[in-house]
């Protein structure tokens, strides 16, 4: 590896990690309100990324746009895959969410999830890997490409 790569990947791995605290530290907090009513499409991916299921359905039927974009034009589909949120990232799906954006690194949504689950170590990340497998199967079966 050059070390550009080596960089890339050190700093993947350190944001991985944070995306899996946040995700642990989420679950310890199960009533919490995921609610900017300043800002509904920060509150969806804040809602998507966090796991937040029930509040992602109801910023949708609120009309929150589905595809709005944040601050690193990514869409709330990409804020659940980076938090691994799985039961977000189901609502959003069958919401109709598209499967084929691009990341802010410009990955395919398919690629960034891949390379997610395969940085993660088969022993210790085996639950998040697992989540992460079924992120990839749900995206090619909704018709995503890398």
């Amino acid at each position: 590896m050059s070390i550009e790569k080596v960089t890339v990947y050190r700093y993947a791995m350190i944001i991985t990690t944070f995306i899996v605290l946040l995700t642990v530290l989420g679950s310890m907090v199960p009533n919490a309100v995921w609610t900017n009513r300043e800002d509904p499409c920060a509150s969806l991916h804040e809602a998507a990324f966090m796991d937040a299921p029930k509040e992602v359905r109801k910023l949708l039927k609120s009309g929150t746009n589905l595809e709005c974009r944040d601050v690193l034009e990514q869409t709330p589909l990409v804020s659940a895959v980076d938090g691994a949120s799985l039961e977000a990232f189901d609502v959003l799906l069958k919401a109709g969410a598209n499967v084929n954006v691009r990341t802010q690194y410009g990955f395919s949504l398919l690629t960034q999830t891949q390379k997610k689950y395969d940085s993660l170590d088969p022993k210790s990340g085996r639950e998040i890997r697992q989540l992460y497998q079924n992120m990839i199967t749900r995206l090619k079966k909704a018709g995503a490409v890398n």
